[in-house]
């Protein structure tokens, strides 16, 4: 039930009060979903089309679609590994 914004602040969401989803639009956007609706769906559909929406399913979301981390967020690249030269 605590959603996390890229300033890193935390919230608390209840699903039942909508504008408690809206919080990290004063937060810069939305970082990570609650645990109770893990998956961050690809586009941005919620909010008035402004953030990436938090679901329960991937097949959820508007085009079936989770959300894909960065390739620079990737622990297993060689560059973080030591492994380039």
């Amino acid at each position: 039930d605590v959603l996390k914004c890229s300033d890193q602040t935390t919230h608390f969401v209840d699903n039942k009060q909508y504008d408690t989803w809206a919080v990290c639009n004063e937060h810069n956007y939305r970082w990570q979903c609650p645990r109770n609706y893990p998956v961050m769906c690809d586009g941005r559909h919620c909010i008035g089309s402004s953030d990436h929406c938090c679901k329960q399913l991937k097949t959820e979301c508007r085009k079936g679609n989770a959300r894909q981390c960065s390739h620079a967020l990737r622990l297993e690249m060689p560059e973080w590994q030591g492994l380039l030269t």
